[in-house]
């Protein structure tokens, strides 16, 4: 925005709203600066529905210059052959997924402190936390402090992360805010259950008792017994085929570019 204001070009820009902005929106300062660059914009691309009237009332932003275009996947067959490194963590029992960026609105504390009920419930089950960041080292303090050890596996950025969601009884998101999450999608592709929290766009993809479970955030004790249910295998077979009909019918990324083709189109036309 600010080199198109200095150097006056004329195309037109699209923001990519990816968030629920007004969880990141919190002093005066950052509202005005921030309403005054989109401002500057000629289109929002939001990825849910959530995200896009979250936009419009954070900055009192025009609804005829948005539109929700979703995030999607190429929907290549998945390699389900299980890493050397992790096949025993599988053929000992259930193994429940969580893929996420080690920062704070991931909530790596609360799925630890989820992922200890399940323990002390008697569920024998192991977490695997794939992915870095500047938490990591807090969490695998908190893996430690709670005994978890035996239980809760930090393995880092992989490049098989689908082949170990395929392979899990449950992929689990219980986050603090979020857009439309690709891995979500890629779960559901798997046929694997998802738990996730109810923030951001979620709710438009995870519908409880169609598609996944659908958790108030915060509400750990709700998590621990959708994840307890899917153990249980109730239904679980009926909700993820639905799930992933949704993903091949409804987030194909040769779709969705020609929805986002569509929009550059009409902006540049009107140009």
């Amino acid at each position: 925005v600010l080199s198109k204001l200095i150097f006056r070009w004329k195309a037109p820009i699209v923001f990519r709203n990816a968030n629920t902005v007004s969880d990141f929106i919190n002093t005066v300062p950052k509202r005005i600066f921030n309403k005054f660059l989109v401002s500057r914009v000629s289109h929002v691309a939001s990825v849910s529905e959530v995200c896009r009237q979250d936009f419009i009332k954070t900055y009192s932003y025009s609804e005829a210059r948005t539109t929700t275009l979703t995030i999607g996947l190429n929907l290549d067959p998945v390699d389900k052959t299980l890493p050397a490194d992790v096949r025993p963590l599988f053929q000992a029992g259930n193994v429940l997924v969580h893929v996420a960026s080690f920062v704070p609105e991931k909530n790596h504390a609360g799925l630890l402190r989820i992922m200890k009920k399940l323990v002390e419930r008697g569920n024998e089950v192991k977490l695997l936390l794939i992915g870095d960041g500047k938490l990591r080292p807090a969490a695998e303090q908190q893996v430690a402090d709670m005994k978890l050890s035996s239980h809760v596996f930090l393995l880092g950025y992989r490049k098989d992360v689908l082949s170990l969601v395929a392979n899990a009884a449950a992929f689990l998101l219980p986050s603090l805010t979020e857009g439309l999450p690709g891995v979500i999608l890629e779960a559901m592709y798997c046929k694997t259950a998802v738990v996730a929290y109810d923030v951001g766009g979620i709710s438009e993809i995870v519908k409880p008792g169609e598609t996944g479970w659908l958790i108030n955030k915060n509400d750990e004790e709700g998590f621990v017994n959708a994840v307890v249910e899917i153990l249980a295998g109730k239904n679980v077979d009926k909700i993820t085929e639905t799930a992933y009909n949704l993903v091949v019918n409804e987030f194909d990324n040769k779709s969705i570019a020609r929805r986002f083709e569509t929009v550059y189109r009409e902006l540049a036309e009107q140009e």
